[in-house]
């Protein structure tokens, strides 16, 4: 039986579309359809979500969060001679994946509390080689923020968005 969610308002929509467009992962028109799509209902007083939906919108919101943050700190690799050039990652399709550390207890919707983030990206690959491409990245963070105030996580494979939110986090935020 869905809920009622009086709280949940437009806001919540409009963000998840301003998210997907600062990130440029979508175009306006894009962005708009799915903050359409997402409402059940066009009355934004009162708007019925299942309750998978709920969790579905946090999970977005944070995976638009925390690609907007990774990609305003400059994804950069070191070219030959010294010099850094910006890294293909966001326009790559195939063959990569991020990912993240966060500090989930510090976080909010509105706030990501994160350590840093590690990448891997190549050719296009199997789904095998995905996987192992996912893994590794996963284990590279995991190595490079181990002591530090966050939990990495698996923030994008092969361009979609893969994030696991703690439930703890969902039950906190999942809830509006």
């Amino acid at each position: 039986m869905p809920r009622r969610h009086p709280s949940l308002s437009a806001a919540l929509l409009a963000l998840v579309a301003g998210l997907v467009l600062a990130t440029g992962l979508a175009t306006p028109a894009a962005a708009q359809n799915t903050a359409q799509n997402t409402a059940q209902s066009s009355n934004p007083q009162s708007l019925e979500i299942q309750p998978d939906q709920a969790e579905l919108q946090v999970r977005s919101v944070m995976y638009h969060r925390l690609m907007a943050e990774v990609l305003r700190s400059g994804i950069r690799e070191q070219a030959d001679g010294g010099s850094s050039e910006v890294n293909p990652y966001p326009g790559m399709t195939a063959g990569k994946a991020l990912a993240v550390c966060v500090n989930w207890q510090r976080s909010t919707l509105d706030r990501v509390v994160w350590g840093g983030f590690a990448y891997r990206f190549g050719a296009a690959v199997t789904a095998e080689q995905q996987a192992s491409i996912d893994t590794r990245t996963l284990d590279d963070c995991r190595a490079a923020y181990a002591g530090r105030d966050c939990q990495c996580a698996l923030l994008d494979s092969a361009g979609a968005n893969v994030l696991e939110v703690p439930r703890s986090f969902l039950d906190e935020y999942a809830r509006f």
